[in-house]
């Protein structure tokens, strides 16, 4: 019966409170930690007690909401929002509903409240509800805590409360701005920030820059992977609440009071009809704004080791390598745009060294003995390692780093020219 699951998750969600309070306190206080305190811990989470904490606090919070007033402004009074309308246009705009979006927040008028949001939040197992939703929908979910009809049914009343749909309002530090367009009728030019959409796209940014990720891990080590590698490029961090996260929403805590957001730039997209007839012309299309950026990251680095008078130890010479084989993959993508753009042989007509052409150009390159498919490669990878070398302003070229550069690059081009020639 259900009853007796979602008695057993009251149950589970107090105990689970009841070892973190302990661990928290003990670790705060130390040996002043007594058995008083332990005492007043479970005298708190007593079960009939708790429900009356409930109960009493749950129009305090508002769940399963997906747009929250407090990413605003921490003191924003605003209503709290769920968009539940379909999304039948435009459904090429990433929006809570095309988004597919299943994890929606809690917010609360104050942070003191958040164990209500959390408990109420409670996952219920075996079931695609949570604790709230049950003991809102029926008293009968309270039955095994209290035998009194009257104060089941107030318990039930009360936490129904926080999924009834609160009084439409505003405030001024919601700044949203309603621009008149008929009798009573306002259309909102600034909406209420999507936490349920900010979080999807936390997740999403976070999981393909984790080191945990497969996909990272097979390329960080030059192995296949049958997964997508996906990197989102530049995104800006705005803080919310930075002094309590969860002040503002569940959500916002769990993602340490962090917004991301993409660039709102268009692609400056660069047109080239010709194909390059040498290095120089090559590398000056692999100079993106990616690669640049790149470049001052490493010359900052490099500035601070000597500032500090560092050395380049294992660590230090990872970091550095995983930046390289950043700048690597953005000649890849050059060549790759050369070769889909023009047709096979097309480097007959102009005079390119082999070792280019062996990349930009293979087919003209295939009939060669092994020993020259390896002099192309490190050949190649010279000569990209002095370009970055020349790019983050090491003028005299020192040996000491071109070595660092052309041992990150050399199993990178080593292995997507084998590709070229089995492609070819």
């Amino acid at each position: 019966m259900n009853v007796d699951i979602v008695h057993a998750s009251i149950e589970n969600f107090l105990r689970q409170r009841i070892e973190k309070k302990i661990e928290v306190e003990r670790k705060k206080l130390k040996d002043a930690f007594t058995a008083e305190h332990l005492s007043k811990i479970y005298s708190d989470h007593e079960i009939v007690s708790w429900m009356n904490y409930i109960a009493d606090n749950a129009s305090k919070v508002s769940l399963n909401v997906s747009h929250v007033a407090k990413l605003t402004h921490s003191s924003n009074k605003a209503i709290n929002l769920i968009d539940s309308i379909p999304q039948k246009k435009y459904t090429y705009l990433l929006t809570t509903q095309t988004a597919m979006i299943k994890e929606l927040d809690s917010a609360y008028t104050d942070a003191s409240y958040a164990p209500v949001a959390e408990f109420l939040s409670f996952s219920v197992e075996n079931t695609q509800k949570n604790l709230g939703q049950f003991l809102a929908e029926s008293e009968i979910y309270f039955v095994k805590i209290s035998s009194d009809v009257y104060v089941r049914k107030n318990w039930q009343t009360k936490i129904a409360e926080a999924y009834i749909a609160k009084k439409l309002t505003s405030h001024v530090l919601a700044k949203q701005v309603y621009f008149p367009i008929g009798r009573d009728q306002y259309h909102v030019i600034s909406p209420v920030k999507s936490s349920a959409l900010a979080h999807k796209v936390y997740n999403c940014i976070t999981s393909s820059r984790s080191k945990d990720n497969s996909i990272n891990l097979a390329r960080k080590q030059n192995q296949q992977h049958d997964g997508i590698y996906i990197r989102f490029a530049k995104p800006a961090f705005l803080s919310v609440t930075k002094s309590n996260h969860q002040n503002a929403s569940k959500l916002n805590g769990t993602r340490r009071g962090g917004l991301l957001f993409f660039q709102t730039l268009p692609p400056q997209w660069k047109t080239n009809f010709l194909p390059p007839k040498n290095l120089k012309q090559f590398l000056a299309r692999c100079k993106t704004s990616t690669c640049i950026e790149i470049f001052k990251e490493v010359k900052n680095l490099l500035y601070i080791l000597k500032k500090e008078n560092l050395t380049i130890n294992l660590n230090r010479r990872n970091i550095l390598g995983e930046k390289i084989a950043s700048i690597a993959d953005e000649v890849i993508h050059q060549i790759l745009f050369i070769e889909q753009s023009y047709t096979n042989g097309w480097s007959e007509n102009f005079d390119i060294e082999p070792y280019l052409c062996a990349f930009l150009d293979p087919i003209q390159q295939m009939d060669i003995s092994q020993v020259e498919h390896k002099h192309h490669v490190d050949e190649f990878t010279e000569q990209v390692a002095r370009w970055i070398s020349q790019n983050i302003g090491d003028k005299h070229e020192s040996r000491h780093l071109k070595a660092i550069w052309f041992s990150y690059l050399q199993p990178i081009f080593k292995e997507f020219y084998e590709v070229l020639q089995v492609s070819e």
